[in-house]
C-alpha cells in the first residue's frame, strides 16, 4: 500500500450523506443544549466567568468523533447560546459594552479553529 492511500471502510458502515449530516446536526444541538442546561441550572456563569470553555469540550468531542461539520455547527450554536443566555443583557442578542460583543466573536473563532484542527487530526 502506498503512503497516503486510505483503506476504504467496510460496506456496512457507510451512511448516506443526508443521514450523517442529520445525525451530526442533532448531536451538535443536543450537546450545546445539555451544556446550556447545566450552566443555567447550576448558575455557573456567575461563579465561573470562563464557563464558556465548557462548550469547547462538546466541540472537541464532536470534532474527534463526527468531524468538522458537527464541530463548526456546535461552535456557532454555542456562540449564539452564550450570547443569548449568559451575556448581559440576558435573553437578547444586543450588546451594551464592547467586551460583551467581543466575547462571543472570539469564542466563535477559537472554537471553530479548535474543532477544525481536531477534525483534521482525526483524519
Amino acid at each position: 500500500m502506498k503512503q497516503g492511500e486510505r483503506i476504504p471502510p467496510p460496506e456496512g458502515t457507510k451512511k448516506s450523506g443526508w443521514r450523517r449530516s442529520t445525525g451530526d446536526t442533532l448531536l451538535a444541538i443536543a450537546g450545546v443544549a445539555v451544556v446550556n442546561g447545566v450552566i443555567v441550572t447550576v448558575n455557573l456563569y456567575h461563579h465561573i466567568p470562563s464557563v464558556s470553555l465548557i462548550y469547547l469540550l462538546v466541540i472537541i468531542a464532536l470534532a474527534s468523533t463526527r468531524g468538522r461539520y458537527a464541530a463548526i455547527l456546535a461552535a456557532v450554536l454555542a456562540s449564539f447560546s452564550f450570547d443569548f443566555l449568559l451575556a448581559p443583557p440576558l435573553y437578547t442578542f444586543g450588546f451594551t459594552r464592547l467586551e460583551d460583543e467581543l466575547d462571543p466573536l472570539v469564542f466563535l473563532v477559537a472554537a471553530t479553529l479548535t474543532g477544525s484542527l481536531t477534525a483534521t487530526l482525526r483524519r
